[in-house]
């Protein structure tokens, strides 16, 4: 049986956060050590090569631009793990308000801004988590056709992300990654796979 790209994604993330059970709670917008250490072994074990970074970004355009430019010039079999700061509770464009009155982070609009970013690129996904769930998911995947699938379906993807409203677009796909029992997860996870 083939892995897909997503399922690939999906089992470097619960890598990362087997990594860390039991472990105190981290920094929770910085993925510690053992985490990124559990995810490089994995993916060298199935023959990627990866390539960590520590992006600071102001807001998700910022960092979708640095990524997208990194995943556009990475060969293909590589895994690029982002160790850095995502837009996040209230600061940058990227911040909303959630009902429960609390900030979200700009998980959904940098997934949405690297897709934006991307345009299309055939042999790219993603998939970026956030340490605390929003409106029940943690996170979403982003693959080649995200955009075209939003497109396909009505809506436009360059508004939702102007409007923060890149968690419903991904909601809209079916790509949002559930938060399962809705306990935080231990770290942010961003992820961009170049097969």
């Amino acid at each position: 049986m083939t892995t897909t790209p997503t399922e690939l994604l999906c089992q470097f993330y619960q890598a990362g956060q087997a990594a860390l059970a039991g472990r105190r709670p981290p920094p929770p917008s910085r993925p510690p050590g053992a985490a990124l250490d559990a995810v490089t072994l994995l993916a060298r074990q199935i023959g990627l090569d990866v390539i960590l970074t520590e992006a600071i970004a102001a807001d998700s355009r910022e960092w979708a631009a640095e990524q997208a430019g990194l995943a556009r010039a990475t060969p293909a079999g590589t895994l690029i793990l982002d160790s850095g700061t995502a837009p996040r509770n209230g600061t940058g464009r990227d911040s909303r308000t959630l009902a429960s009155g609390t900030f979200a982070s700009g998980t959904f609009e940098c997934l949405l801004a690297l897709g934006l970013a991307l345009d299309g690129a055939s042999d790219i996904w993603a998939l970026a988590c956030d340490h605390q769930p929003q409106d029940g998911a943690t996170g979403a995947f982003l693959c080649p056709d995200s955009l075209a699938r939003a497109m396909a379906a009505g809506m436009d993807p360059a508004a939702m992300l102007a409007g923060r409203e890149a968690q419903d677009l991904f909601h809209h796909l079916g790509d949002l990654v559930p938060a399962g029992d809705g306990a935080r997860t231990r770290g942010d996870f961003r992820a961009i796979l170049v097969l």
